[in-house]
């Protein structure tokens, strides 16, 4: 369960990451 979670919020992350330098 903990690895879902932390796999998700880096997706999450890397997405925002992505919006923000686009």
């Amino acid at each position: 369960m903990v690895q879902v979670s932390s796999l998700v919020y880096i997706v999450i992350l890397e997405c925002l990451h992505v919006h923000f330098i686009t």
